[in-house]
This record gives structure tokens, C-alpha cells and sequence, in this order.
């Protein structure tokens, strides 16, 4: 504490990542030398010792400094690959260790039926990575994979996350805690008045086991992807913070963040703080008013480091589509509806998560009747209302306004 390296890595926050490279929050000989783990290698560690029983509650917890050598590393793929049962799942490790891989992912799938139990949300909203070429050009998108290894992960990642929350709150310290707040009554509405509009029935959704019952409605549906968008619409950003208020859509009393102390600043600190704790450095603790000014910072950094990566994608998005223009071979895109208002209809691309305008001009030959209940009507009774899916293209792209122009192809 108090170095070079930890001025500078306080400074940044958190390492960014940009889609073709990425900034280390912590000089490259650390984030990818002695910080990380090599097969075969010693590393010292801060290690999680966990134990459950068979209904996945957590019966005891144990932390300790540690020096491991890890014996193998494994993609997600070769992961996946051991749980389904493949015929390549014998090219991976040894039975030994294929074994715990198969214990793990039986347990892992205990924690996260645990959780979606306690109403945690379960927003089903894949990402899109962009393909890019030689010259950071984009050429296309893929979704990214996401399969029951990566849940493996995820969930022994934020039950250690929780294990250390809980851990420093009973010796009664201030600590970072990771707090994402419930919905303000004014989302709550809005989101209440979207859903009742597309025929369904929420309920009281200030009640979190309601909030995640149409997702569970709308999945396999041809709303699925609306409904998680305004359901993650209207979802407050979670933050560092000094009050342990609990995290929302994880649906747990204690969360902090104690696993990725390389790439984010607030799990060093978390670090520090339990080794002097478990040490009986109670002392060497830091007092609130400082672990509230790295609470107020590192959400400020994250959040600028989100936005930037963002802003990134959608330049390169928006140069994508007006090479298409420019090529005179716009691609042929299914859109949702968003929206509708009187001089159009606001639509979002699920390929390639970005949204645009199909203006009035280009549908009112065939929906030309703008009603109250923000649909589009023809004399036959068709509509195009929110939620809706239709064809698309681009027809302009305005970097400064940020703005992209589709033309209506159909329904």
C-alpha cells in the first residue's frame, strides 16, 4: 500500500477493455506474470476454502495465504467438453482431475438453482462480440458462447465473493462492499406499464420474485429479448460503496468483490483488509472515510472504463454500417421494435445490439395511422406496436448525432 504501483493502480481503477486490446490496471509483469497462475509453477495466493452440503448451503469457510502450483489449464471448451461427456473429454487431464471438474459443475449447478430460487435475475441478454480486422476495421458479430463452464466459474467466483463479505462484516470493520439497489418506484412503473402493454400480468413488482417472472414467461418467445431489455432498462447500475446494503440481482445479503484483484482495485483492497484481519491486524484496517473515497473513485473508473469500451463498439459499429451504405450492399437485419411514436418506430438490431429509427416517411404507405396506444394501425388491422419483430436495413448513419436510419422492409 502507498507505492508506485499502487498509487498508479488506484489511479486507473480497473484495467479496460477495448475490443481489440486492453489496458492492465497492474504493470504487465504482474497481471501476467507473477499474479497469474502457470501449470507447473509456484504462485502465491489468497485462498477460499469452502465447504457445503448436499443441499449447496455453505457450511463452514476457511481463508488462509497459500502457496499452489497448479497442475493443469484448461479452455472453457475442454471444460465443457469433460461435462458433456464427450469422446474428447478423455483428452483432458487426468480421471482425477476430471472427476472434480464433474463434482464442481454438480455443485456449481446446486449454488445457481439456489439463487435463481432467492428470485436472483436472470437477464437473458447474450453479448455480441465484433469481429475486426488487421486494421481494427469491424467486419461482423458472433455471440458470445456461454455454456455451462462458464457457470462453473461464475458461481464459484461469487460464492468466494460472498464467503469474504461475510467474513470481514463479523469482525464488525468497514469494508467495500458491492451494492446493487432495487429499482426506483419510477422504473417499477414504467416497467409494470411496458409489460401489462405486451398482454402480460407482473403482478406487484417491487416484490423481486415478481420482477423475474416475465422473464421466465417470455423465454423461448419471440419477446424474450424486449422483455430482458426492459427488464435490465430498468435496473439501477450496482456501485462500490461502504454500506453493506446487499446486492440485488444477485439476491445476497453480503457481496464484495475479492476475486479479481489484478484487474480491479477494490479486490486488492479487499485483500489487504481480510489478510490483516486473519492476522490480527485489526489496526492496519483502513478507516470508512477512506474505503468510501476508493468506493466513490473505483465506481467512477469502472464506469468510465464501461463507457469507453462502449463507445468503441459503437463507432465501430456505426463505421460497419456505413461501409454497407457505402458499398451499396446493405444487409438485410431482423429488428424489435422498441417504440412507436408519431414521426416513427424505434427499433433495436439483437445481431448487432445497436438501435435506430424506421422514420414515417418510409412506413406510411403501409401503417399509416398513428394511435394513442403507440402502434402503427392499417385499414386491415394490422400493427406494429412494441415488441414487434420486422426487416431492416440501413439507409444513414450520423456519427455526430449518434443517430442510425433503417428502411422498413416488412414484417
Amino acid at each position: 500500500p502507498g507505492s508506485q504501483i499502487d498509487r498508479e493502480a488506484r489511479k486507473r481503477g480497473t484495467s479496460v477493455y477495448l475490443v481489440d486490446k486492453v489496458i492492465p490496471m497492474l504493470p504487465e509483469q504482474l497481471s501476467n506474470g507473477v499474479c497469474s497462475l502457470v501449470p507447473g509453477e509456484d504462485r502465491l495466493a489468497f485462498s477460499v476454502f469452502l465447504t457445503f452440503n448436499a443441499a449447496g448451503t455453505m457450511v463452514a469457510r476457511r481463508f488462509a495465504r497459500s502457496k499452489i502450483r497448479s497442475s493443469h489449464r484448461f479452455t472453457y471448451e475442454q471444460v465443457q467438453e469433460v461435462i458433456d461427456g464427450t469422446e474428447a473429454a478423455s483428452n483432458v487431464g487426468t480421471k482425477e482431475v476430471r472427476d472434480l471438474i464433474l463434482k464442481l459443475h454438480k455443485l456449481a449447478q446446486r449454488l445457481r438453482r439456489n439463487r435463481f430460487n432467492r428470485f436472483a435475475l436472470d437477464i437473458s441478454s447474450p453479448e455480441m462480440e465484433i469481429e475486426v480486422d488487421n486494421n481494427g476495421m469491424m467486419t461482423g458479430v458472433h455471440p458470445s458462447v456461454h455454456t455451462t463452464s462458464h457457470e462453473l466459474v461464475e458461481e464459484a467466483m461469487v460464492i468466494a465473493n460472498e464467503a469474504v463479505a461475510i467474513e470481514v462484516s463479523n469482525y464488525q470493520v468497514p469494508f467495500i462492499s458491492r451494492y446493487h439497489e432495487q429499482p426506483s418506484e419510477e422504473k417499477i412503473s414504467e416497467l409494470a406499464v411496458a409489460l401489462v402493454s405486451l398482454g402480460l400480468e407482473p403482478g406487484n413488482l417491487m416484490e423481486q420474485g415478481n420482477i423475474t417472472k416475465p422473464l421466465k414467461e417470455t423465454c423461448g418467445t419471440t419477446l424474450e429479448y424486449y422483455v430482458s431489455m426492459l427488464v435490465l432498462k430498468s435496473m439501477k447500475r450496482a456501485e462500490y460503496s461502504v454500506d453493506n446494503a446487499g446486492h440485488y440481482g444477485l439476491s445476497k445479503k453480503f457481496y464484495s468483490h475479492f476475486t479479481s484483484p489484478i484487474r480491479r482495485y477494490p479486490d486488492l483492497v479487499m485483500h489487504r483488509e481480510l489478510a490483516a484481519l486473519l492476522s490480527g491486524r485489526k489496526a492496519n484496517v483502513p478507516g470508512r472515510e477512506e474505503l468510501s473515497a476508493v468506493a466513490v473513485s473505483s465506481t467512477e473508473l469502472e464506469f468510465r472504463a464501461e463507457q469507453a469500451s462502449r463507445d468503441l463498439i459503437e463507432i465501430k459499429k456505426y463505421r460497419f454500417l456505413e461501409q454497407q451504405i457505402d458499398d451499396g450492399k446493405p444487409l438485410e437485419y431482423e429488428a424489435v421494435v422498441v417504440s412507436v411514436v408519431e414521426f416513427g418506430v424505434f427499433v433495436e438490431l439483437p445481431e448487432l445490439q445497436v438501435g435506430g429509427l424506421i422514420h414515417i416517411s418510409q412506413i406510411s404507405n403501409r401503417f399509416a395511422r398513428y394511435n394513442p396506444r403507440e402502434s402503427y394501425s392499417t385499414a386491415k388491422g394490422a400493427s406494429v406496436e412494441a415488441g414487434n419483430k420486422l426487416r431492416v436495413r440501413v439507409s444513414g448513419v450520423d456519427f455526430v448525432e449518434r443517430k442510425i436510419d433503417f428502411t422498413f422492409l416488412g414484417t
